[in-house]
């Protein structure tokens, strides 16, 4: 049982949207620019609502590698996090740096 290594766990995945991908991972959107030739659009522009299965299949692309160049790209870059949490430290670290707020 010890020796199986756990399934890579995917950042991206077919259902989500461009943008959606481009706001998690900002340097992924050197790879649509990429593919923007290949759709004969720009897809950050025409196709940012839409999800990446979507697109693929509209603009006739190869999900499958359009889906591993992102997941490389997006692999060496931390997930940015939108948390509540976070948000709601940031007046509390104001209020420490100037406490006359």
């Amino acid at each position: 049982m010890g020796g199986a290594n756990p399934p890579e766990r995917k950042r991206i995945l077919p259902e989500m949207k461009i943008l959606e991908v481009v706001d998690r991972y900002s340097e992924t959107e050197g790879v649509f620019k990429k593919y923007d030739s290949l759709a004969g659009v720009c897809l950050c522009c025409s196709a940012l609502f839409e999800s990446l299965q979507d697109t693929a299949e509209k603009y006739g692309l190869n999900l499958e590698m359009l889906m591993d160049e992102l997941e490389a790209t997006a692999g060496g870059v931390k997930e940015k996090q939108h948390s509540p949490e976070t948000t709601a430290e940031t007046p509390k670290e104001t209020a420490a740096v100037n406490p006359e707020k």
